[in-house]
C-alpha cells in the first residue's frame, strides 16, 4: 500500500472511487475533497495504491498545527478488509 500525489494521470480514476451506497452519508465524494483541498493550504490529497491499482483516497493535513486525517475513502470494489488487516498485521510484525 502506497500513497501517491494526485496527478493528471490518476485524477479521473481517483474521482471515480466511491464508497458503498450505505456509507455515502458518512464519507463525501472525492471531488468535494479535491475542491476543498484546493482552497485550504493546510490540506493534502493523496491517492491510495495497492501495487499499481488505485484503491482509495485520503485527505490529510493539519488542524491547529496538529496532524489529522480528514477523510479516507476505500473504493467500494476494494473493501475486502481482510486483505488490508492482514497487510497491517504483517507490517506491525516487522
Amino acid at each position: 500500500i502506497k500513497l501517491r500525489q494526485v496527478t493528471l494521470e490518476n485524477l479521473y480514476t481517483v474521482m471515480g472511487t466511491w464508497v458503498k451506497p450505505e456509507q455515502r452519508e458518512y464519507v463525501g465524494p472525492t471531488t468535494a475533497s479535491l475542491a476543498e483541498e484546493s482552497l485550504r493550504p493546510n490540506l493534502i490529497s493523496n491517492v491510495i495504491y495497492n501495487d499499481d491499482k488505485v484503491v482509495g483516497y485520503v485527505l490529510h493535513g493539519t488542524w491547529d498545527e496538529h496532524p489529522m486525517i480528514f477523510r479516507i475513502l476505500i473504493d467500494q470494489n476494494e473493501q475486502n478488509f481482510h486483505n488490508y488487516k492482514q497487510y497491517a498485521y504483517l507490517q506491525d510484525q516487522r
